[in-house]
């Protein structure tokens, strides 16, 4: 581990908790179901690491989807339809949130390393705070409690701004960027690190530092 490293940032579900994302998955295909529209695991699982309501935002953006809903609507979904969806989104989502906490196989050793280096541990997440409250309460019982906690309700907007990373590292008293690394699974992860100056890293195929994965320089770099 490069010395300068002093924390690292890391998401929540699909990185740590919940392999696949499969709780807001499970929820946006049920969704879209209940509408007369099926959409795909794929699709469903495409804009994650959004702003729940932008992500619903853009699984509305997806010609097929856009198809699906003229085919049984009459038209294609609106920011009307945007908000209803996202109005049953919530309570949908929070019904099945604490069965989707466990820490991935691997995670709580990876901290336990960290810690060991005096490596500190911050996060991000698309979900809203009271979201990520039933989250890392859950987690929290399993053993994985990071230093910080951001989500895209604590600040101006979600990824792919940097303002998560930003408020991370005030509340870890980390300075530059440089000095910190962003770890997540999905490509608003990578456009986030990117945009905060970090060093950013993606899971693609299994979990954290025992995996297949890419980098990405900072830009200003």
């Amino acid at each position: 581990m490069n010395p300068n490293i002093e924390g690292i940032i890391f998401d929540w579900a699909g990185t740590t908790v919940d392999y696949g994302c499969f709780a807001p998955v499970q929820v946006f295909m049920e969704l879209f179901y209940k509408r007369g529209v099926s959409i795909t695991y794929k699709e469903a699982r495409g804009p994650m690491g959004l702003l729940k309501v932008d992500h619903i935002r853009a699984i509305c953006e997806i010609e097929r989807v856009k198809t699906a809903w003229r085919e049984a609507h009459g038209k294609n979904p609106d920011e009307t339809d945007v908000k209803a969806l996202y109005d049953d989104f919530q309570p949908m989502l929070f019904r099945i949130l604490d069965q989707y906490a466990d820490p991935i196989p691997g995670v709580l050793d990876v901290m336990t390393q960290l810690r060991e280096k005096n490596i500190k541990i911050g996060s991000t997440t698309g979900y809203t705070g009271d979201m990520i409250e039933i989250v890392s309460h859950e987690a929290a019982k399993k053993g994985y409690v990071p230093d910080s906690i951001v989500t895209s309700t604590d600040v101006p907007a979600g990824r792919p701004y940097p303002w998560m990373y930003f408020q991370n590292a005030i509340n870890l008293n980390i300075f530059p960027m440089l000095h910190m690394i962003k770890v997540g699974d999905t490509t608003s992860d990578m456009q986030e690190g990117v945009n905060a100056g970090m060093w950013t890293v993606g899971v693609v195929k299994e979990i954290l530092f025992n995996c297949s994965r890419k980098s990405k320089k900072p830009r200003n770099t």
